[in-house]
């Protein structure tokens, strides 16, 4: 089955009121159900194959959208090169810092990633901010990195800003990006298959 066709498939059951019901997420594949909502009986069953995954959210549960797209906030890091933070001075106020260092990540991401996904884990708390004065503070895309660092600078902090090289799982294509409202898997491809409803 051709990928666009099984997208047009689903969203048009979507439109007469199904709901994706996911069935079996895998390592490499993730089965779904389209169910009517009023009876839970399902309508339509798909496997979509996933040709070098690179990434995911957990999945589970139930969705109402579905895309396959190429450009995406998650896809950021997939063309971005990887940057790093590292301090030798506590900022002025810690738990100022830590709230705008979220912001910028919220509205860079559009909620799809958290400021937990770049901030080194050591320094989540404002606490161990201020007592800790040295180590690395951030990695990510250029792009954030070079934004987060004006970020730190302004808060008083003293910082170098370093290439951190290819992500650990950064591939050597561009990945699309398969939506479920906010779930969501990064692979090369997708390979799409109907699945017969067992009675």
């Amino acid at each position: 089955m051709v990928l666009e066709e099984a997208l047009a498939q689903v969203k048009s059951l979507f439109k007469i009121g199904c709901v994706g019901h996911i069935t079996r997420p895998q390592t490499t594949f993730l089965e779904f159900q389209l169910r009517e909502r009023a009876t839970w009986r399902p309508v339509a069953s798909y496997k979509f194959h996933y040709v070098q995954k690179v990434a995911f959210s957990h999945l589970g549960g139930t969705f109402r959208s579905i895309a396959v797209v190429r450009d995406h906030p998650l896809l950021i890091e997939c063309v971005e090169p990887r940057r790093e933070i590292y301090f030798s001075r506590c900022p002025d106020d810690a738990q100022s810092l830590l709230a705008a260092l979220r912001v910028l990540v919220d509205a860079a991401f559009e909620g799809w990633r958290s400021l937990d996904n770049f901030l080194n884990p050591c320094f989540r708390q404002p606490e161990t901010l201020a007592r800790v004065c040295s180590g690395q503070l951030f990695s990510g895309p250029a792009f954030l990195v070079d934004r987060a660092a004006r970020v730190a600078q302004d808060h008083g902090m003293r910082l170098r800003v370093f290439d951190g090289g290819r992500w650990p799982w950064r591939a050597a294509f561009r990945p699309r990006a398969l939506l479920l409202d906010r779930m969501f898997v990064l692979a090369k491809d997708f390979r799409v298959e109907s699945v017969e409803i067992a009675c």
